[in-house]
Formats: structure tokens, sequence, C-alpha cells
């Protein structure tokens, strides 16, 4: 009796906070929340916003007099929806608003909201949008999105609803990737049903995702590639991209790569096949100049370098392009110097978190040279340009 009076008092409780927010009454509220300077404010109670998204509790612990604050990056109508279900635990989602809205409410940490969101997204699943469901699950961190689009490819495959040719490159990559981390294991739950799935099943979907990847990109798409913002001396058989992936340490003055000294000067690597990468390892020149590496910017994707993105020596015609690469998410940095000495198992940048990519680049953000004598993904084996299958299941 006396836990059921006090819930019949909680719901009177969340009835009369919802009341008063739609009655939009502005006497008692004492937070404002905008798009953008012209924008209508969305106002708002501290203690509500506090007490259910953990962005706004860091946001009051560090400034308890704030009154208002802006997410120029989100729609007002999405903003508004988040701030709405505080008060009455109701939203209203659809196919077009759902993404918008579990990136905003992950954004402000939102649990409750998120769990709807990806709940809806599961549920309404399909042949149209289950490559985007695993980006979406990869770009937001969110393995439950992930392995719902993965285990819906592989259902569908085995039933003959899809074409093998039609999964695109990032989703095999998803798939072979999960498969080779559930090696061992006899089952696995998916969270979008009570359906058990083999993992052999999953193993086999992998396997013949593989092949037909393979059978369908030409022999030099297979391999590692490399390419760089510049060669030293305009050599690059004593100092170019794929020097740094040969799967050897050199001790001398030559055979790794080098650029010219140049504003921002970069690398970039492509993998035979999508990784999900924790870090990336970078060995540097051997004889020398090893406080050359500072200021590195990791940045991985599945997106390559423009064509063309080249920049100038900033000591020859005192131009230069000055262009910092922006493809793919930045996910570690190096700010160095290294040490004055050769560090044998290299330095290791550990990625913000996990990133399923098939390209990586390293770049100097300031004037310099980039020496990399060798790289090493998830502290793995050097990278090899000789062997393709390094990184395939």
């Amino acid at each position: 009796m006396a836990s059921r009076i006090q819930s019949d008092r909680f719901c009177c409780f969340c009835n009369n906070i919802k009341t008063y927010h739609m009655k939009g009454e502005e006497q008692f509220y004492d937070f404002t929340i905008f798009k953008d300077k012209d924008s209508v404010g969305i106002p708002a109670h501290k203690f509500l916003l506090a007490s259910q998204s953990e962005y706004f509790a860091a946001l009051f612990r560090n400034d308890p007099t704030a009154s208002e604050t802006t997410f120029e990056n989100f729609p007002l109508d999405v903003i508004k929806k988040c701030i709405d279900y505080l008060y009455g635990h109701e939203i209203d989602l659809t196919g077009s608003n759902v993404q918008n809205v579990l990136i905003f409410a992950d954004y402000i940490s939102l649990k409750h909201v998120i769990a709807i969101c990806t709940d809806y997204i599961i549920n309404n699943i399909d042949l149209s949008n289950y490559a985007r469901v695993i980006e979406l699950g990869n770009d937001l961190w969110m393995d439950k999105l992930v392995q719902a689009g993965v285990f819906f490819v592989a259902r569908n495959l085995m039933t003959n609803d899809l074409r093998i040719d039609s999964v695109d490159e990032f989703t095999t990559g998803v798939i072979m990737k999960i498969a080779e981390q559930q090696q061992g294991q006899q089952e696995r739950v998916t969270i979008m049903t009570t359906e058990q799935w083999n993992i052999n099943r999953l193993k086999k979907v992998a396997c013949d995702l593989k092949r037909a990847c393979l059978q369908a990109k030409p022999r030099e798409e297979m391999n590692f590639q490399a390419r760089g913002s510049s060669v030293h001396s305009g050599r690059p058989d004593g100092w170019g991209p794929k020097l740094a992936i040969n799967g050897n340490i050199s001790d001398n003055d030559c055979y790794y790569f080098h650029s010219v000294f140049e504003m921002y000067p970069w690398l970039e690597v492509k993998l035979p096949s999508p990784v999900l990468i924790e870090s990336v390892t970078i060995v540097n020149r051997k004889n020398g100049f090893q406080e050359r590496l500072r200021n590195v910017e990791v940045r991985a994707g599945m997106v390559p370098v423009p064509a063309g993105f080249t920049l100038r020596d900033v000591r020859g015609s005192g131009e230069s392009a000055s262009k910092k690469l922006e493809v793919n998410s930045r996910c570690g940095y190096f700010p160095g110097p290294a040490a004055g000495r050769f560090i044998e198992e290299g330095h290791v940048i550990m990625f913000d978190q996990p990133t399923l990519a098939q390209y990586i680049t390293v770049q100097i953000l300031e004037a310099g040279y980039l020496q990399v004598n060798g790289l090493k993904i998830n502290g793995g084996d050097l990278l090899n340009i000789n062997n393709c299958f390094q990184f395939i299941i």
C-alpha cells in the first residue's frame, strides 16, 4: 500500500511538471537554450536538466550561475524534442528525425532518449537503411546499432533476400571484423531480437563477402598503398612513401619515408581492407634527427586524401599551401618531440576511441620534415606492403 501511494505521488509530481511546461509560463524558468543568437529560446529548469543529463550537470558544476547555452550544430526542433522529453517523458520519432535526435541526445548524454532512438532504429531496419545503421553505430560508438545492422545482413544473405555484390565495402569490413572478434564463441545473441546466431554462420557470411570483395577488386586495390605530400630529393627509391610500410626498419640514411621540408608534411596509408583500429605506432628515423617527430596528428577513416592535395616547400618560392588534412576523424596526437635517441618499439599513439578505417594519415602540424621508418596497427607487426592479407580474415 505504501509503495503504491509513493508511486501515485511521483506520477502526480511528473504530471504537474509536464502540465506546467506545456503552459509555457516563463515565471519560474531559470535557464534558456538557443540554436543560435537569432533563434527562439527554449526555457528550462537547471535542476531538471542536471538531474537527467550529465552534460548539463557538468556545465552547472563548472558555472553555477550560467543562465543560457547555445547548440549551433543541431536543428532547433531536435533540441526542443529532447528538452520536452525531460518534462513529459514522451517523444515523437519519425524516420526523418530519429538520427538527428539520437546524435543530439548522445551529445548531451540523455540515456533514456538514446535507448528509445536506438530501439526505434533497430525495429525499423530494412534493406534500404542497414548500411547507414552500421555506419551511424560506428560513428557514435554504439555497438548495439552495429550489431543489429551486421546481423540483419547475415540473416538476409542466408535467406537470399540480399545480394552479396550489393553489400558495400564499409559494411563488409565491419562484418569481417565482428566475425574475427567472435572466433571461438559458439553463438551470439542479438540485442534486437531473441534469436540466437551461431558464430559459424556469421563467419561463413564474412568469408563469402571477402571472396566476393576480392574477386571484384583489381589486384592493386587488394594491396597496401602509400603516398605522401612530398619525397626528399625527389627520389622515391630512397625515401618514398612505400618505404614506411615495407616491413623493415632502416639503419641507414635512406630506405624510409622522408618528406621535404614543408608546411604540414603528411603520409597516407591505405589498408587492404577496413580494420578496427585502437592505436597506431610510428617507428622513427633510426640514424639521427629523431627530434623532428613532433606535433603529429593521426587521422583514420574510410575516405582517402583528395587527389591533388599537395603542399609546397616553404623554403622554395616563399609560397605555401598551408593546408591541414581534414578527411576522416582525428583519432590521436603525439606532441613530441621524440627523444634524441631511437626508440626500437616506436611511439604508440592511442586512439580516442576504436575506429573502423581503411585509410590512415600521419601529419606534422607545423613546418618540418616527416620521417617514418615503419608503422604498426594495434601493436601488431610492422605494416608490410608485400603482405596484402595482413588484415584480412
